[in-house]
């Protein structure tokens, strides 16, 4: 079964330590992402999707010394329902959410990061199983304009054009280190990508008849 986009969701941002936001999964094997920047403290206390904990998948300083973070959950529940991001102070949180369907109902397979000071966000992960697809969050520090990289999707905007939830809108059909990447004038920031893995497909042996 291949892996397809499902939806996207701006969370918005708060700046009392919690930053709730409904987004609606769909579909069979689903899988949902949520990537958030923080603030310059590490104290992320927990993230929920309908109530069910996620995942940290990875987490990066990026060079304007905020957290960039992706969480990841196997098997969300459909219809609308809350994530939740909770951190131990009251810090800004800006984040969104993505899902997909068609995965395989494990853990990401990979994860990369990186932060720079250059006009070019990118992460890389090199992905491990056929068909993956890479997905992630690519976040700057001003509010300039974006442009996407050739192989990157932009999926959603948190609340400014310099944060984005993207993917590689396409299967990477034989695995390879893959990256997700925007440019844009300003030089501060964090990205974090995963890939996920298809579901593998059912073989129906054939009978064969004497």
């Amino acid at each position: 079964m291949a892996i397809a986009f499902d939806a996207a969701t701006d969370g918005g941002n708060s700046a009392t330590g919690t930053l709730t936001f409904a987004h609606t999964c769909t579909g069979t094997n689903r899988f949902i992402v949520v990537g958030f920047v923080g603030n310059t403290v590490d104290d992320v206390t927990g993230v929920t999707y309908n109530g069910v904990a996620m995942s940290l998948i990875a987490k990066v300083l990026s060079d304007s010394t905020r957290y960039v973070y992706l969480y990841g959950l196997v098997a969300p529940a459909t219809g609308s329902n809350n994530v939740v991001i909770t951190t131990s102070s009251a810090d800004t949180i800006i984040g969104g959410a993505l899902s997909y369907t068609g995965v395989k109902q494990e853990a990401a397979e990979a994860s990369g990061t990186a932060a720079g000071a250059s006009t070019h966000p990118q992460a890389s992960v090199t992905t491990v199983t056929a068909n993956a697809w890479v997905v992630g969050i690519l976040a700057g520090s001003t509010n300039d304009d974006t442009t996407a990289d050739s192989g990157t999707t932009f999926r959603a905007s948190l609340t400014a054009a310099r944060r984005k939830l993207a993917d590689s809108g396409v299967p990477i059909a034989t695995p390879a280190s893959t990256p997700l990447g925007m440019t844009y004038t300003s030089a501060e920031w964090g990205c974090v990508v995963t890939s996920l893995a298809p579901t593998p497909e059912t073989f129906i042996p054939k009978i064969m008849m004497s």
